[in-house]
């Protein structure tokens, strides 16, 4: 029987695994495509998922990120998705980071046992999740729900489905 880390982990990794196959079906010259004004495109939601990767790690004791400083203002919540490429950083750049910032949180929980992941979140996040393993979930759930904006998206471009 998987223990509670190794099944909570199987959620983020399968949400990965939905996001990216999606990403990587949308052309390069569509990353900032928005269906309708305002919306998210492919390009933001990689940097945002990135942002919140890094964002809450570091928050809740795990890895530094030296990009989320800079990258921050960019990608994090309440930034407003532009549908100029010229207002983000490369492309190529921005899927690097979305794939570090994710191999540095897994790697950060496979890294702790059953009382580290118990420890709590600290005081303004307990809202997100009440402690480290349900953080997991936490990720999960907000990258999937990217992951239906990614599908939006791909329709609109008239692209055929990934999952049929």
């Amino acid at each position: 029987m998987a223990t509670n880390l190794e099944a909570s982990l199987v959620a983020l990794e399968y949400s990965r695994h939905f996001v990216q196959a999606l990403l990587d079906t949308i052309p390069e010259d569509q990353l900032c495509h928005q269906p309708f004004p305002g919306a998210n495109h492919a390009l933001w939601i990689m940097g945002h998922v990135a942002s919140v990767d890094a964002f809450l790690g570091q928050a809740c004791g795990g890895p530094q990120d030296p990009q989320l400083e800079s990258w921050q203002p960019t990608f994090f919540m309440k930034s407003e998705p532009s549908p100029n490429p010229g207002d983000y950083p490369p492309a190529d750049e921005v899927r690097a980071w979305f794939q570090s910032t994710r191999q540095a949180v897994l790697d950060w929980f496979r890294s702790q046992d059953e009382q580290q992941l118990g420890t709590p979140l600290p005081e303004g996040l307990r809202e997100i999740a009440p402690d480290r393993l349900s953080l997991i979930a936490r990720l999960a759930i907000h990258e999937a729900g990217h992951g239906g904006q990614l599908t939006m998206i791909r329709k609109s471009l008239g692209l055929p489905p990934v999952f049929a």
